[in-house]
């Protein structure tokens, strides 16, 4: 599947004003839950994706997310976050991806220079090193959703942030909507729509839209993700919840 399960998350500027939300008072969640999902690509079953929540070291969370599709050729991305405790914002990050293309990993920095990412790369033999400037929000693809999740979110609020993963830097902007049911395999729940897209920051392609529902229960469950593309639509949906106290 593509790097979201999850990837969720656009554009070049950052509006005036626009940022992260504010963190609630209590974590939605805790080390040793769980997340499983059923991916779709234009409504066909593609893969599945975990998204795992374990303790860090220094008082940290490890983030970690997996993704398998199948439909569109074999592929295969991990994706490993240590994320402060107190604060939810990322320091070391890595990700792998087997599939097309190859093997790629990066390692990106996001704990040390104040104007910079720094991503180091390699792709099969070839190694490197991105340098992208640095917005004052900045994530990547495996701790954005368990900001979000643990966030102050109203309908109406606005959200942009930058956001690293698969090689690349994205910049991401949004707003969130109204709750709405949504049916999964894990359940019924009534849910915040975050609407919006997601444009690389060297300018190359265009916006690309998405969506993600985070449940307004207690555990501000992410039940589902939609990103499009001139290929279709992929789709994941929760599926199973383990390790939830």
């Amino acid at each position: 599947m593509l790097p979201l399960p999850l990837p969720l998350l656009a554009l070049l500027v950052t509006q005036a004003g626009c940022g992260l939300p504010a963190l609630a008072a209590d974590r939605p969640f805790q080390p040793g839950e769980t997340l499983r999902y059923d991916v779709t690509w234009n409504g066909l079953r593609a893969g599945e994706t975990t998204l795992s929540l374990g303790a860090g070291g220094a008082g940290g969370l490890q983030a970690s997310l997996e993704a398998h599709q199948t439909r569109l050729g074999a592929n295969r991305f991990a994706a490993w976050a240590w994320m402060s405790g107190a604060t939810l914002r990322p320091g070391p990050f890595s990700d792998a991806q087997e599939g097309w293309g190859g093997r790629r990993t990066t390692t990106s920095h996001l704990d040390g220079s104040p104007n910079v990412v720094r991503v180091d790369w390699r792709i099969g033999e070839k190694v490197g090193v991105n340098a992208y400037r640095r917005r004052p929000e900045v994530l990547d693809f495996a701790s954005a959703i368990p900001y979000l999740r643990a966030a102050v979110l109203a309908p109406g609020d606005g959200f942009c942030f930058d956001v690293v993963g698969a090689t690349q830097h994205w910049t991401v902007e949004g707003t969130v909507g109204a709750a709405e049911p949504v049916a999964t395999g894990a359940g019924h729940y009534q849910a915040l729509r975050l609407s919006g897209s997601m444009r690389r920051s060297d300018g190359q392609g265009g916006a690309v839209p998405l969506r993600l529902w985070i449940g307004t229960g207690a555990g501000r469950l992410p039940v589902a993700a939609e990103v499009d593309s001139p290929l279709g639509r992929l789709r994941a949906e929760l599926v199973a919840v383990s390790g939830r106290g």
